[in-house]
Protein backbone atom coordinates (compact mmCIF):
# COMPACT_ATOMS: atom_id res chain seq x y z
CA UNK A 1 0.00 0.00 0.00
CA UNK A 2 2.94 2.26 0.64
CA UNK A 3 4.58 1.66 -2.31
CA UNK A 4 1.33 2.02 -4.49
CA UNK A 5 1.10 5.68 -2.45
CA UNK A 6 5.24 6.96 -3.61
CA UNK A 7 3.75 5.50 -7.09
CA UNK A 8 0.78 7.87 -7.36
CA UNK A 9 2.17 10.58 -5.61
CA UNK A 10 4.92 10.75 -8.22
CA UNK A 11 2.41 10.67 -11.06
CA UNK A 12 0.91 13.61 -9.43
CA UNK A 13 3.97 15.79 -8.73
CA UNK A 14 5.18 14.95 -12.80
CA UNK A 15 1.53 16.05 -13.73
CA UNK A 16 1.43 19.42 -11.68
CA UNK A 17 4.76 20.21 -13.09
CA UNK A 18 4.28 19.41 -16.63
CA UNK A 19 1.07 20.94 -16.97
CA UNK A 20 2.73 24.16 -15.20
CA UNK A 21 5.56 24.14 -17.65
CA UNK A 22 3.27 23.55 -20.64
CA UNK A 23 1.10 26.85 -19.59
CA UNK A 24 4.74 28.99 -18.70
CA UNK A 25 6.47 27.13 -22.16
CA UNK A 26 3.04 29.24 -23.96
CA UNK A 27 3.81 32.46 -22.47
CA UNK A 28 5.75 34.86 -24.40
CA UNK A 29 8.51 35.79 -21.71
CA UNK A 30 10.29 39.10 -23.01
CA UNK A 31 13.56 37.43 -20.95
CA UNK A 32 14.75 34.47 -22.75
CA UNK A 33 17.62 34.64 -19.50
CA UNK A 34 14.40 34.01 -17.44
CA UNK A 35 12.73 31.57 -19.29
CA UNK A 36 15.72 29.40 -19.44
CA UNK A 37 15.81 29.12 -15.75
CA UNK A 38 12.41 27.93 -16.27
CA UNK A 39 13.17 24.99 -17.86
CA UNK A 40 15.98 24.29 -15.85
CA UNK A 41 13.21 24.72 -13.03
CA UNK A 42 11.48 21.55 -14.59
CA UNK A 43 14.52 19.86 -15.10
CA UNK A 44 16.31 19.64 -11.92
CA UNK A 45 12.57 18.87 -10.18
CA UNK A 46 11.71 16.24 -12.39
CA UNK A 47 14.72 14.92 -12.04
CA UNK A 48 14.27 15.55 -7.81
CA UNK A 49 10.99 13.11 -8.18
CA UNK A 50 12.26 10.38 -9.93
CA UNK A 51 15.15 10.12 -7.28
CA UNK A 52 12.83 10.62 -4.18
CA UNK A 53 10.62 7.75 -6.25
CA UNK A 54 13.36 5.23 -6.55
CA UNK A 55 14.52 5.94 -3.31
CA UNK A 56 10.91 5.01 -1.76
CA UNK A 57 10.10 2.51 -4.11
CA UNK A 58 13.71 0.81 -3.09
CA UNK A 59 13.19 1.13 0.63
CA UNK A 60 10.14 -0.20 0.39
CA UNK A 61 10.91 -3.50 -1.43
CA UNK A 62 9.11 -2.90 -4.23
CA UNK A 63 12.61 -2.03 -6.98
CA UNK A 64 15.87 -3.90 -4.92
CA UNK A 65 18.50 -1.58 -7.07
CA UNK A 66 21.52 -2.80 -7.66
CA UNK A 67 23.90 -1.47 -4.34
CA UNK A 68 25.24 0.91 -7.19
CA UNK A 69 22.30 1.70 -8.79
CA UNK A 70 21.08 2.81 -4.78
CA UNK A 71 24.51 4.95 -4.56
CA UNK A 72 23.83 6.76 -7.64
CA UNK A 73 20.21 7.50 -6.34
CA UNK A 74 21.47 9.08 -3.35
CA UNK A 75 24.31 10.78 -4.47
CA UNK A 76 22.50 12.68 -7.30
CA UNK A 77 20.24 13.49 -4.76
CA UNK A 78 22.59 15.59 -2.82
CA UNK A 79 24.29 16.43 -5.69
CA UNK A 80 21.00 18.25 -7.02
CA UNK A 81 19.34 19.44 -3.78
CA UNK A 82 20.59 22.99 -3.88
CA UNK A 83 20.30 23.39 -7.38
CA UNK A 84 16.78 24.23 -7.70
CA UNK A 85 16.95 26.72 -4.56
CA UNK A 86 20.34 28.28 -6.64
CA UNK A 87 17.85 28.81 -9.87
CA UNK A 88 15.36 30.34 -7.94
CA UNK A 89 17.90 32.66 -6.86
CA UNK A 90 18.55 32.97 -10.49
CA UNK A 91 14.95 33.76 -11.52
CA UNK A 92 14.07 36.18 -8.77
CA UNK A 93 17.17 37.93 -9.66
CA UNK A 94 16.07 38.24 -13.66
CA UNK A 95 13.01 39.41 -12.58
CA UNK A 96 14.60 42.10 -10.32
CA UNK A 97 16.06 45.46 -11.99
CA UNK A 98 19.08 43.89 -11.55
CA UNK A 99 20.71 44.16 -14.94
CA UNK A 100 23.54 41.81 -14.43
CA UNK A 101 24.32 39.46 -11.78
CA UNK A 102 27.18 40.10 -9.60
CA UNK A 103 30.63 38.52 -10.76
CA UNK A 104 31.34 37.50 -7.36
CA UNK A 105 27.82 36.07 -7.08
CA UNK A 106 28.39 34.00 -9.52
CA UNK A 107 31.83 32.99 -8.32
CA UNK A 108 30.42 32.34 -5.40
CA UNK A 109 27.63 30.22 -6.20
CA UNK A 110 29.33 27.78 -8.83
CA UNK A 111 32.11 27.03 -6.15
CA UNK A 112 29.60 26.46 -3.38
CA UNK A 113 27.72 23.60 -6.36
CA UNK A 114 31.08 22.06 -6.60
CA UNK A 115 32.01 21.36 -3.58
CA UNK A 116 29.03 20.28 -2.96
CA UNK A 117 29.34 18.10 -6.01
CA UNK A 118 32.44 16.77 -4.82
CA UNK A 119 31.35 15.79 -2.13
CA UNK A 120 28.82 13.64 -2.85
CA UNK A 121 30.98 12.04 -4.99
CA UNK A 122 33.62 11.39 -2.32
CA UNK A 123 30.77 10.38 -0.35
CA UNK A 124 30.56 7.42 -2.10
CA UNK A 125 33.79 6.21 -1.19
CA UNK A 126 33.55 3.56 1.54
CA UNK A 127 34.65 4.75 5.13
CA UNK A 128 34.72 8.33 3.74
CA UNK A 129 31.34 9.09 5.92
CA UNK A 130 31.17 12.33 5.00
CA UNK A 131 27.59 13.48 3.86
CA UNK A 132 25.84 9.57 3.78
CA UNK A 133 27.30 6.18 4.36
CA UNK A 134 25.78 2.85 3.13
CA UNK A 135 26.26 -0.37 4.20
CA UNK A 136 24.81 -3.52 2.90
CA UNK A 137 22.68 -1.52 0.70
CA UNK A 138 21.30 0.55 4.06
CA UNK A 139 21.36 4.30 4.26
CA UNK A 140 22.31 6.32 7.11
CA UNK A 141 23.52 9.90 7.13
CA UNK A 142 27.06 10.60 7.70
CA UNK A 143 28.96 12.65 10.24
CA UNK A 144 29.79 15.72 8.25
CA UNK A 145 25.56 15.67 6.78
CA UNK A 146 25.54 19.72 8.46
CA UNK A 147 27.59 20.70 5.51
CA UNK A 148 25.25 20.18 3.08
CA UNK A 149 22.59 22.24 5.79
CA UNK A 150 25.11 24.91 5.78
CA UNK A 151 25.51 24.90 1.93
CA UNK A 152 21.45 24.93 1.73
CA UNK A 153 20.74 27.54 3.90
CA UNK A 154 23.65 29.47 1.72
CA UNK A 155 21.54 29.02 -1.09
CA UNK A 156 18.53 30.23 0.48
CA UNK A 157 20.04 33.21 1.70
CA UNK A 158 21.17 34.19 -1.72
CA UNK A 159 17.48 34.59 -3.08
CA UNK A 160 16.30 36.06 0.46
CA UNK A 161 18.94 39.03 -0.39
CA UNK A 162 17.79 39.76 -3.87
CA UNK A 163 14.24 40.03 -2.59
CA UNK A 164 14.88 42.39 -0.12
CA UNK A 165 17.11 44.63 -1.82
CA UNK A 166 14.89 44.76 -4.74
CA UNK A 167 11.46 44.72 -3.10
CA UNK A 168 10.17 47.84 -4.33
CA UNK A 169 10.82 46.69 -8.10
CA UNK A 170 8.52 43.59 -8.17
CA UNK A 171 5.15 43.68 -8.68
CA UNK A 172 2.44 42.98 -5.77
CA UNK A 173 1.64 39.67 -6.66
CA UNK A 174 5.29 38.73 -7.23
CA UNK A 175 6.14 40.00 -4.06
CA UNK A 176 3.86 37.22 -2.53
CA UNK A 177 4.91 34.44 -4.99
CA UNK A 178 8.47 35.06 -4.34
CA UNK A 179 8.00 35.49 -0.20
CA UNK A 180 6.40 31.72 -0.46
CA UNK A 181 9.27 30.70 -2.97
CA UNK A 182 12.01 31.75 -0.58
CA UNK A 183 10.68 30.97 2.73
CA UNK A 184 8.52 27.95 2.15
CA UNK A 185 12.08 26.06 1.44
CA UNK A 186 13.14 26.73 5.00
CA UNK A 187 10.37 25.12 6.30
CA UNK A 188 11.26 22.00 3.78
CA UNK A 189 14.21 21.88 4.95
CA UNK A 190 13.39 21.79 8.85
CA UNK A 191 10.89 18.84 8.17
CA UNK A 192 13.68 17.14 5.74
CA UNK A 193 15.78 17.42 8.89
CA UNK A 194 13.54 16.01 11.22
CA UNK A 195 12.09 13.16 9.00
CA UNK A 196 13.90 11.80 6.17
CA UNK A 197 11.17 9.77 4.88
CA UNK A 198 8.85 12.26 3.69
CA UNK A 199 9.66 14.22 0.66
CA UNK A 200 9.17 17.46 2.32
CA UNK A 201 11.54 18.96 -0.48
CA UNK A 202 9.95 17.52 -3.44
CA UNK A 203 6.83 18.67 -2.16
CA UNK A 204 7.91 22.33 -2.04
CA UNK A 205 9.57 22.16 -5.28
CA UNK A 206 6.55 21.38 -6.87
CA UNK A 207 4.43 23.54 -4.94
CA UNK A 208 6.42 26.63 -6.01
CA UNK A 209 6.63 25.56 -9.51
CA UNK A 210 2.68 25.71 -9.64
CA UNK A 211 2.46 29.26 -7.60
CA UNK A 212 5.29 30.80 -10.28
CA UNK A 213 3.24 29.48 -12.93
CA UNK A 214 -0.35 30.27 -11.20
CA UNK A 215 1.43 34.40 -10.90
CA UNK A 216 2.77 34.22 -14.38
CA UNK A 217 -1.15 33.40 -15.64
CA UNK A 218 -2.39 36.29 -13.41
CA UNK A 219 0.43 38.78 -14.60
CA UNK A 220 -0.14 38.29 -18.24
CA UNK A 221 -3.82 38.93 -17.68
CA UNK A 222 -3.63 42.50 -16.22
CA UNK A 223 -0.12 43.35 -18.37
CA UNK A 224 0.63 44.99 -21.07
CA UNK A 225 2.73 42.83 -23.45
CA UNK A 226 5.51 45.29 -24.99
CA UNK A 227 6.39 46.59 -21.66
CA UNK A 228 5.47 44.84 -18.52
CA UNK A 229 3.71 47.20 -17.07
CA UNK A 230 -0.06 47.10 -15.55
CA UNK A 231 -2.35 47.42 -18.67
CA UNK A 232 -5.12 49.75 -18.94
CA UNK A 233 -7.83 47.24 -17.63
CA UNK A 234 -5.67 46.63 -14.46
CA UNK A 235 -4.83 50.60 -14.07
CA UNK A 236 -8.94 50.91 -13.85
CA UNK A 237 -9.36 48.67 -11.70
CA UNK A 238 -6.74 50.22 -9.32
CA UNK A 239 -8.02 53.67 -9.43
CA UNK A 240 -11.60 52.17 -8.82
CA UNK A 241 -10.38 49.96 -5.41
CA UNK A 242 -8.52 53.09 -4.69
CA UNK A 243 -11.06 55.72 -5.49
CA UNK A 244 -13.82 53.88 -3.60
CA UNK A 245 -11.90 52.56 -0.60
CA UNK A 246 -11.15 54.48 2.94
CA UNK A 247 -10.30 57.96 3.17
CA UNK A 248 -6.83 57.19 3.06
CA UNK A 249 -6.71 55.13 0.48
CA UNK A 250 -8.92 57.22 -1.70
CA UNK A 251 -6.52 60.16 -1.40
CA UNK A 252 -3.56 60.05 -4.10
CA UNK A 253 -1.82 62.05 -6.68
CA UNK A 254 -1.58 60.62 -10.43
CA UNK A 255 0.38 61.94 -13.10
CA UNK A 256 -0.15 61.23 -16.65
CA UNK A 257 3.01 61.15 -19.11
CA UNK A 258 2.91 61.28 -22.98
CA UNK A 259 6.45 60.97 -24.93
CA UNK A 260 7.12 63.50 -26.97
CA UNK A 261 7.83 63.68 -31.05
CA UNK A 262 7.35 59.89 -30.51
CA UNK A 263 5.38 59.41 -33.73
CA UNK A 264 8.58 61.51 -34.89
CA UNK A 265 10.34 58.77 -33.82
CA UNK A 266 7.98 55.78 -35.26
CA UNK A 267 7.97 57.78 -38.70
CA UNK A 268 11.96 58.21 -39.22
CA UNK A 269 13.60 54.93 -37.28
CA UNK A 270 10.75 52.27 -37.62
CA UNK A 271 8.37 50.82 -35.30
CA UNK A 272 10.87 48.55 -33.56
CA UNK A 273 12.78 51.30 -32.76
CA UNK A 274 9.77 52.97 -31.32
CA UNK A 275 8.90 49.93 -29.19
CA UNK A 276 12.61 50.15 -27.25
CA UNK A 277 11.50 53.79 -26.48
CA UNK A 278 8.16 52.58 -25.25
CA UNK A 279 10.12 49.66 -23.29
CA UNK A 280 12.97 51.99 -21.58
CA UNK A 281 10.72 54.67 -20.42
CA UNK A 282 8.22 51.77 -18.84
CA UNK A 283 12.12 50.32 -17.46
CA UNK A 284 12.57 54.27 -15.84
CA UNK A 285 9.23 54.77 -14.84
CA UNK A 286 9.01 51.15 -12.74
CA UNK A 287 12.49 50.81 -11.37
CA UNK A 288 13.97 54.42 -11.10
CA UNK A 289 11.01 56.39 -9.72
CA UNK A 290 10.73 56.08 -5.83
CA UNK A 291 7.59 55.03 -3.47
CA UNK A 292 5.26 55.01 -6.66
CA UNK A 293 2.18 52.85 -5.80
CA UNK A 294 1.45 51.79 -9.44
CA UNK A 295 2.60 52.23 -12.89
CA UNK A 296 0.79 51.38 -16.20
CA UNK A 297 1.06 52.00 -19.50
CA UNK A 298 -2.44 53.62 -20.38
CA UNK A 299 -2.10 53.66 -23.97
CA UNK A 300 0.15 54.24 -26.83
CA UNK A 301 2.78 56.56 -25.75
CA UNK A 302 1.15 57.17 -22.32
CA UNK A 303 1.80 55.94 -19.14
CA UNK A 304 0.60 56.76 -15.40
CA UNK A 305 1.77 56.24 -12.60
CA UNK A 306 -0.51 56.78 -8.92
CA UNK A 307 1.04 58.05 -5.57
CA UNK A 308 0.41 58.95 -2.06
CA UNK A 309 -1.26 62.04 -1.72
CA UNK A 310 0.84 65.14 -1.14
CA UNK A 311 0.07 69.20 -1.74
CA UNK A 312 0.03 70.64 -5.17
CA UNK A 313 3.54 72.29 -4.57
CA UNK A 314 4.88 68.73 -3.41
CA UNK A 315 3.53 66.78 -6.74
CA UNK A 316 4.87 69.65 -8.92
CA UNK A 317 8.01 69.36 -7.80
CA UNK A 318 7.89 65.70 -7.98
CA UNK A 319 7.15 66.04 -11.63
CA UNK A 320 9.86 68.09 -11.95
CA UNK A 321 12.20 65.66 -10.37
CA UNK A 322 11.40 62.77 -12.52
CA UNK A 323 11.74 65.30 -15.22
CA UNK A 324 15.19 65.87 -14.24
CA UNK A 325 15.95 61.92 -13.23
CA UNK A 326 14.86 60.81 -16.59
CA UNK A 327 17.41 63.62 -18.36
CA UNK A 328 19.53 61.68 -17.23
CA UNK A 329 18.57 58.26 -17.35
CA UNK A 330 21.40 56.43 -19.65
CA UNK A 331 18.19 54.65 -21.74
CA UNK A 332 16.79 58.40 -22.44
CA UNK A 333 17.81 58.00 -26.25
CA UNK A 334 17.03 56.13 -29.39
CA UNK A 335 18.97 57.05 -32.31
CA UNK A 336 19.55 61.02 -32.99
CA UNK A 337 16.42 61.15 -30.63
CA UNK A 338 16.55 62.54 -27.03
CA UNK A 339 13.61 61.03 -25.00
CA UNK A 340 11.48 63.54 -22.99
CA UNK A 341 7.50 63.64 -21.91
CA UNK A 342 5.29 65.79 -21.11
CA UNK A 343 2.90 65.51 -17.84
CA UNK A 344 -0.27 66.20 -16.49
CA UNK A 345 -0.99 65.52 -13.39
CA UNK A 346 -3.92 65.79 -10.16
CA UNK A 347 -4.61 65.25 -6.52
CA UNK A 348 -7.91 63.24 -5.78
CA UNK A 349 -9.66 62.86 -2.43
CA UNK A 350 -12.61 61.46 -0.61
CA UNK A 351 -14.61 64.49 -1.21
CA UNK A 352 -14.42 64.92 -5.08
CA UNK A 353 -17.47 62.69 -6.70
CA UNK A 354 -15.88 62.24 -10.07
CA UNK A 355 -15.83 58.67 -12.14
CA UNK A 356 -12.06 56.78 -13.22
CA UNK A 357 -12.89 58.01 -16.33
CA UNK A 358 -13.69 61.56 -15.53
CA UNK A 359 -10.49 61.61 -13.45
CA UNK A 360 -8.45 60.29 -16.74
CA UNK A 361 -10.15 63.10 -18.58
CA UNK A 362 -8.34 65.54 -16.19
CA UNK A 363 -5.38 64.59 -16.19
CA UNK A 364 -5.33 63.88 -19.90
CA UNK A 365 -6.52 67.63 -20.58
CA UNK A 366 -3.80 68.74 -18.13
CA UNK A 367 -1.05 66.58 -20.24
CA UNK A 368 -1.91 67.86 -23.25
CA UNK A 369 -1.71 71.63 -21.49
CA UNK A 370 1.76 70.90 -20.57
CA UNK A 371 2.45 70.02 -24.00
CA UNK A 372 1.37 73.19 -26.08
CA UNK A 373 3.80 74.97 -23.22
CA UNK A 374 6.61 72.77 -24.15
CA UNK A 375 6.12 73.35 -27.74
CA UNK A 376 5.50 76.86 -27.29
CA UNK A 377 9.42 77.02 -25.36
CA UNK A 378 7.54 77.13 -22.44
CA UNK A 379 8.04 75.01 -19.05
CA UNK A 380 5.05 74.51 -16.50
Amino acid sequence: MENFFVIVSAFFYLSIMTASFIFLNRQDDQNPRRFRVVVLLYVFTILGIILDTLYRLDYGGLLNLPSYAFAGVITAAYACLPVVWGLWYLYISHTSCLKEIPRAYNIVVAATLLLNLALSLISLIPGTNIYFTIVDGVYARGKLFFVQTIISLLFLALPICVYTRFFKTFWKSERFTFLLIITTPILALVGHLLNNFIPFMVMNNVFNYMILAMNVQYIHASTDFLTGLANRQSLSNHLHSRMTGTEKMSSFSIIMFDLDNFKMINDTLGHDVGDDALRQFARFLRHHCDNVDFVARFGGDEFIIVLDSMSPAELKKRVAVIREQFSEYEGNKVGNFKLVFSAGYFIHNKDLKISTGELIRIIDERMFRDKRKRSNGKTN
